[in-house]
């Protein structure tokens, strides 16, 4: 089954959402979507929370997802400059999917 890389979080005061928008895109099409099992990212958002939904092939895709994470790239460094990290509300999680409808 797949697994799901999800985290919730918010921006920064005064961040354009285009470019933060743009950054993701870069970072997705350039380094994300080309490591083993990515199937997808989806960017969720309700008022001020945002959240990223990464699907991989298996868990054990998301495990070298996650460890490849620890040393940023520029193109993540980029990306995560425009989070507020330290926001209520952020949240990391990583799910097994048991079933689909």
């Amino acid at each position: 089954m797949n697994a799901i890389y999800y985290v919730s979080y918010q921006l920064k005061k005064g961040v354009s959402i285009p470019e933060f928008l743009a950054a993701a895109a870069q970072l997705n099409n350039e380094e994300i979507s080309q490591k083993q099992g990515y199937i997808s990212w989806q960017q969720l958002r309700h008022g001020d929370v945002w959240a990223d939904m990464i699907t991989f092939a298996t868990m054990d895709d998301l495990e070298k997802f996650k460890v490849e994470s620890n040393t940023p790239s520029e193109l993540a460094l980029k990306f995560y400059s425009y989070i507020n990290p330290m926001a209520k509300g952020s949240k990391l999680h990583y799910f097994s999917v048991e079933k689909s409808y």
